[in-house]
């Protein structure tokens, strides 16, 4: 794949962090994904972490071991993550089909996932 070259960007506001993913993430890519992972919990403990993976048009299981190791930071470090994902697409297939949602709160809004109702 990698016809389309990933970006990641990290947003902090208050007592959260938005982790913006683009472009198709695999193998390859996957070492920009776990940089901006890592930069969301540095800096300070914030209560959420929201990764918004809607502007993913590929997501392969390197991808997915990243979010599972997120899960598994967050509840060491007692932070709440939230996944935004596009309705129906290749992310959201990837993470139903491996059942990760039931371990990973995933949504398909990002206003809901920033919100403190989330």
């Amino acid at each position: 794949m990698n016809n389309e070259p990933v970006t990641a960007t990290v947003e902090r506001g208050e007592g959260r962090v938005v982790v913006r993913v683009s472009g198709e993430v695999d193998m390859a890519t996957a070492p920009v994904l776990a940089e901006a992972l890592d930069r969301a919990f540095t800096g300070g403990d914030p209560a959420r972490v929201v990764v918004d993976l809607t502007g993913v048009s590929f997501f392969a299981s390197s991808g997915l071991a990243l979010l599972a190791q997120t899960s598994a930071r967050a509840r060491d470090t007692d932070t709440d993550v939230v996944v935004v994902v596009a309705p129906g697409g290749p992310t959201e297939r990837a993470i139903t089909v491996t059942s990760m949602d039931r371990s990973i709160r995933v949504v398909h809004d990002l206003a809901g996932a920033t919100s403190d109702s989330a």
